[in-house]
């Protein structure tokens, strides 16, 4: 858990130049980029892993291991 003394720090330095919209710009591009190294992006595998899988489902789908829609459904509902 992040301490409160490192929050008020934070927010303070924000507030410090909240006056000036070009810096409250660049301030937030800054932020952003910061968010979007730290995000993992949706790509997890390697061309490799991902031909192999494909391979795997393909094989799957000749020995007639499928399932219909309404299948999936059952077996996975959607939580609401």
């Amino acid at each position: 858990m992040i301490n409160q003394g490192l929050k008020d720090a934070y927010i303070n330095e924000a507030m410090s130049f909240i006056d000036d919209e070009a810096m409250m710009i660049q301030a937030l591009q800054a932020l952003r980029n910061i968010k979007m190294q730290r995000t993992e992006g949706p790509c997890r595998y390697s061309v490799e892993e991902l031909q192999t899988r494909l391979e795997q489902s393909e094989v799957s789908i000749r020995a007639g291991r499928t399932f219909t829609t309404e299948e999936l459904r059952k077996r996975h509902p959607i939580c609401e």
